[in-house]
């Protein structure tokens, strides 16, 4: 990181007010009404009901992202085209009418300050980006889509997804001087390996405290 100061912000619940990654599948399929992925879904409904998806989270340790990655592979076969177009209006119809003002408004604050800002996130690649485009941040760390040599979706993560300790383990791929002046914004205690990675961490949380975050001794921030 060498002199420079950097902020880092989880997206999810952090930033935006909802889980963005699956809800993004669940856009395109009402845009589209395609069958395959209106049938996939029925059948991933269908194992939800019965826990078989639950079963196989708690057996792995939820370090798999089973669940997402069965609502992932409803977008396989669709050109990469295809994929940025709905991201583009799935950023501007859903992501940027649910910012969670208080939060975005400390980031750009950040920036202002001359601190680098970059989001670090289980999101997709695709729809961060105009995110981060539109509000000149530093970098995005985040779940990328995979792509066969023909444009079309395999419907599978390209590379791990950008869970837990999987943030950690990019970061210090990225910085493997260690940190300078750092700090980082999340809402779940699932990114408590973030949280401790940097100097100091954030908790974000809705309305009311969290218990975990004085647990840690994580300075908290509460929105409505």
């Amino acid at each position: 990181m060498g002199n420079d100061k950097w902020s880092l912000f989880d997206f999810c619940e952090t930033l935006v007010t909802f889980q963005t990654a699956d809800a993004y599948v669940h856009y395109i399929r009402r845009k589209t009404g395609n069958r395959r992925m209106i049938l996939l879904d029925g059948l991933h409904r269908l194992l939800k009901t019965f826990r078989v998806v639950n079963l196989a989270e708690r057996i792995t340790g939820n370090k798999r992202s089973i669940n997402k990655r069965l609502v992932l592979y409803q977008l396989n076969g669709f050109s990469k085209q295809v994929l940025e177009r709905y991201a583009k209006e799935y950023y501007q119809e859903c992501i940027k009418p649910n910012l969670i003002s208080k939060i975005h408004q400390m980031l750009l604050s950040r920036k202002r300050d001359g601190w680098k800002v970059m989001l670090v996130s289980g999101g997709y690649d695709l729809y961060l980006k105009y995110y981060v485009e539109e509000f000149k941040l530093d970098g995005v760390l985040s779940t990328s889509i995979g792509f066969d040599r023909k444009g079309k979706c395999t419907g599978q993560f390209n590379g791990n997804d950008c869970l837990n300790e999987e943030k950690v383990v990019r970061l210090n791929r990225m910085f493997p001087e260690g940190t300078g002046c750092s700090e980082s914004y999340s809402d779940s205690i699932t990114d408590l390996p973030l949280l401790k990675w940097t100097d100091k961490g954030f908790v974000v949380s809705r309305k009311a405290s969290q218990t975990w975050a004085k647990r840690y001794n994580l300075e908290e921030i509460i929105w409505d």
